[in-house]
């Protein structure tokens, strides 16, 4: 058995292989980002928020950091050179998460209006009333007005004409 050492093996000294200064030349990495990663991140959170538009507080939180995701975008797309400078994205995050604080207003004030017309605003008035109350009274107040509204939509529903 010969070893890296014996003086007939071709295997120079210093056991193998010949020490160099590694490989070939890669050129320097560029010294700005490449992409803008975060527009896609600001855009997926707007969308969310605009899905969620009828969850008024979770939309506002989504809201609000998909206008700052979006707004720190589109300053960092300035850095970056290209076609993945994330600036339309950036853009399209801000507008999507004012429209969803929008939306939000838009069916809150839907929504309001419809429990109004269904409930009535004399009985809006006796919950208030109600909600002045502690304990027991209130949930007995309270109780006395759902019998009463279930009682009047009831009596609505069977004077409606029926369609044959």
């Amino acid at each position: 058995m010969t070893t890296p050492n014996d003086p007939g093996n071709n295997v120079p000294q210093g056991g193998g292989y010949p020490q160099g200064g590694g490989y070939g030349g890669y050129p320097a990495a560029s010294s700005g980002p490449e992409k803008n990663a975060i527009a896609p991140w600001a855009l997926g959170v707007s969308i969310f928020a605009v899905i969620l538009c009828w969850v008024p507080m979770l939309n506002w939180v989504l809201a609000i950091v998909g206008i700052v995701l979006g707004i720190i975008g589109i300053v960092k797309a300035k850095k970056v050179v290209g076609p993945k400078a994330g600036r339309g994205l950036s853009i399209a995050a801000v507008v999507l998460s004012v429209l969803s604080i929008v939306l939000s207003f838009v069916v809150g004030f839907v929504v309001f209006k419809a429990a109004e017309d269904i409930v009535g605003e004399e009985n809006l008035k006796q919950i208030q009333e109600c909600q002045e109350l502690d304990g027991a009274e209130r949930d007995a107040c309270l109780e006395n007005v759902k019998n009463k509204i279930v009682e009047e939509n009831s009596d609505d529903s069977a004077e409606a004409p029926t369609a044959s």
